[in-house]
């Protein structure tokens, strides 16, 4: 099937950055070339990859120009009652066009899956669980892949105790603080994820022991955990949804 080329930008546009919030209808309006009233409507999309595997049955210029026109009438009476109709068949419409070339995206580089094929970075270093938890009190700022501001901070912490985590492991995944921070930096992958993304880096331990270290962040940037693997199956039950980036 022929990629459309409105479904194509849409698509560019959403693999640009994060696919929550703001931020993401001000690509679309900037691909669509202007910003319908109906396109606000997508601002809590939380994944397009919710309904993957649509398949393209209709004119797509026509079928949001048509909406788009039916959403931007005067919202008076009958017309408005028509408008409300408009703007949920038109962001219906935009959703499957978007998810429909994020498939086709993503089918293109499954040469590109085996996350065994990634070249590992160094270790960051390792720190004390003691280091780590002053480090998380104070907070630390840095920005993930797409330049958005990040932050690791005590969240981390009240995660992991509300989710009942020993302290044993939770030490254990203190000392890796560093490659946590870099993970999000400068990961391998990022996955959207329920309300989150899902960085993922594979690193070498000072034992020349491969591992694979995942960093969850919230929509508003902070992180809300973190933990490394050895495992590979382990990280793969991570790597679904839409991939939002793949290190070169």
């Amino acid at each position: 099937m022929d990629r459309n080329p409105l479904a194509e930008a849409l698509a560019a546009a959403a693999l640009a950055g994060p696919l929550t919030g703001g931020g993401l209808v001000e690509r679309w309006a900037e691909a669509l070339g202007k910003k319908p009233r109906w396109l606000g409507s997508l601002a809590e999309l939380d994944t397009v990859a919710e309904r993957l595997g649509v398949t393209l049955t209709e004119d797509v210029d026509e079928a949001l120009q048509s909406t788009a026109n039916k959403a931007d009438a005067p919202p008076d009476g009958k017309a408005a009652a028509n408008a409300t109709t408009a703007n949920t068949k038109a962001a219906r419409r935009l959703r499957e066009l978007v998810e429909e070339a994020l498939r086709t995206h993503n089918s293109a580089d499954e040469a590109r899956d085996d996350h065994g094929r990634w070249v590992a970075d160094p270790s960051a270093g390792v720190v004390t669980p003691n280091e780590a938890r002053g480090q998380l009190r104070a907070g630390i700022d840095t920005k993930d892949v797409f330049g958005k501001p990040t932050r690791f901070d005590e969240q981390v912490i009240e995660h992991w105790e509300a989710n009942q985590h020993p302290l044993a492991e939770q030490d254990r995944r203190l000392r890796r603080l560093p490659d946590a921070v870099k993970t999000v930096e400068t990961p391998h992958e990022v996955w959207q994820g329920d309300k989150q993304t899902i960085h993922l880096r594979a690193f070498v331990d000072d034992k020349s022991k491969r591992r694979y270290m995942a960093g969850m962040i919230m929509e508003n940037g902070r992180a809300r955990t973190f933990f490394h693997e050895t495992r590979k199956n382990a990280i793969n039950k991570l790597r679904k949804g839409v991939r939002l980036y793949v290190r070169p």
